[in-house]
Order: structure tokens, then sequence, then C-alpha cells
């Protein structure tokens, strides 16, 4: 998109400060860079394939507006729900990577950080695995090859993706939405809902592969001590994620081909094992 077009977007107070704009990654959007004088912007447009993860922008919005009264998220400088587009404060620095998960005391940084994430109003609004789940499955019609696996995730989810505990819950918590160290930032809050909280630690521990003294870390940074209970009920949210992934990935992968894509897609169906 050209960079006139991308300025047409917003007020005159913000567009008229711009002096470059550079694209930033993403998966499920389009973001860019805005760069001012004095400060630079994060401007975020849903891309071609947006629509299909049926992302709820008011209530992403809702929340968001609280992780930033909480000061666990980047301020809001504009939004404008009706074209879906969001300017944010571009926190200048560096998001976590791989090694960052591995070093205990950023771990327990993080399990604090889950617990203000938690601790935040609820939404009134419930993670819903099941519909999730349908939802990314009709998007597989296209794909025989996606249908048997996609159905087994499903049948799993419909199974054991029952809700009970429920708090105010990120549900994507992964290395390039972690951003700095003291303080720590959460971003990109578009499928935050009302779900079980080890939800969260479970999709940390999914897409880094945390080993299980990792994973003890954390939970015992989070409950002050965990119980066999809750180690156990981490595994279970763990499975639930990683059938929920499966079928969002496979859900992109149609829309979006990627090589590594189609690698992660067999990583997480051996993890599954449901034969």
């Amino acid at each position: 998109m050209e960079l006139d077009t991308l300025l047409a977007l917003l007020p005159n107070t913000i567009s008229n400060k711009v002096k470059s704009i550079q694209p930033l990654a993403g998966l499920t959007n389009q973001s860019f860079k805005l760069i001012t004088n004095n400060h630079s912007y994060v401007l975020r447009i849903n891309a071609k394939h947006t629509e299909a993860f049926k992302i709820d922008r008011n209530r992403e919005l809702k929340i968001l507006e609280n992780a930033v009264k909480a000061g666990i998220a980047p301020e809001i400088i504009f939004k404008d729900n009706v074209n879906s587009i969001l300017v944010t404060l571009f926190i200048d620095k560096e998001p976590w990577v791989e090694k960052d998960f591995q070093d205990r005391e950023k771990l327990k940084l993080l399990a604090r950080l889950f617990r203000k994430t938690h601790s935040l109003p609820k939404a009134d609004s419930p993670f819903e695995p099941k519909v999730i789940a349908n939802n990314y499955f009709s998007n597989l019609q296209s794909e025989l090859q996606y249908i048997d696996f996609g159905k087994k995730c499903v049948a799993f989810i419909e199974q054991y993706g029952s809700i009970e505990t429920q708090c105010c819950c990120h549900n994507d918590v992964v290395a390039s939405n972690i951003i700095g160290f003291k303080p720590l930032f959460l971003i990109d809050w578009e499928y935050a809902s009302d779900n079980n909280p080890i939800f969260d630690i479970a999709s940390l521990s999914c897409c880094h592969r945390l080993k299980k003294s990792l994973e003890q870390t954390i939970l015992d940074e989070y409950f002050d001590g965990h119980t066999n209970d809750q180690y156990e009920e981490l595994l279970m949210q763990k499975r639930l994620y990683d059938a929920l992934y499966w079928l969002w990935l496979a859900s992109r992968h149609i829309v979006s081909p990627n090589n590594n894509q189609i690698k992660l897609l067999k990583e997480i169906q051996s993890r599954l094992d449901f034969d």
C-alpha cells in the first residue's frame, strides 16, 4: 500500500507529522511503523485474510483500553473500528527472542505480567473454543488434505474445550508480542477474551517448546507454588491450544501459503498424536 493511501486513513493531526513509514511483520494484519520527529507509532489495518478469523475488534479495543490503564500495553493514539484502523504508540524496546525463555528470572517477571493481565476487568465476552474451532474448520473445506485431521481437532475441542474458571486473558502470548524487560508490555490483543488463565501459559509453552522445569518456574511464580492438579491442567490446556493452533495455522496456510507453516503443521500434528 502506498504511503499517501495509508496516511489518508488517519486524521491530519497524525498524518501531517509523519516523515517516513516502514512495514512491520505480522501474521493476521498489515502493520506499519509511522515515524515522526518526536515519536513513532504503529498503524494496524486488516489484511486481506483477516476476516476469515472473525476477530471482534470492539472486544479487542475494550480489553486494550483496560490494559493501557494497567500499564501493560502501548497507548492508543487513534481508533476507527468501522474501518478496523488502530494506531498505538510504538514501544522502542526489543521483543523477546528464544533465549529469553531460558532465563528463569525473566520467566518470573513474565508470570507477574500474566497476573496483571488476568487481573484486568473481565470483558464479558467468553473464549468459545468450540465456536472458534468450527469457524477455523469451515475455512479448510477447499483443501481435502486438512479435513481428516481437522475433524479430529474439532472433536477433541468439543469434548474438552469447556471453560469454567475465566478471567481476562491475552490468548496469544508469544515472543513477538512480549516487549521489553523492565517494564514488560504485551501487544496485539486481538484474540484477548475471558478464558482459563492457564491457557496463556499453555500457549507460551507450546509456541516456545518450554521444558517442564521452565513451565514449573512460571507456575510457581504465578501461583506462589503450584500443585500437581495445576500442572495437569496446564497439560490439558496445551493440547487444547495445539488443536486450535493447528486449525488456525491450516486456515492461514490456505489463504497465505508458506513452507514454514507446513513444517509447523506437521510438528503440531505429531504432538497431538490423536491416533
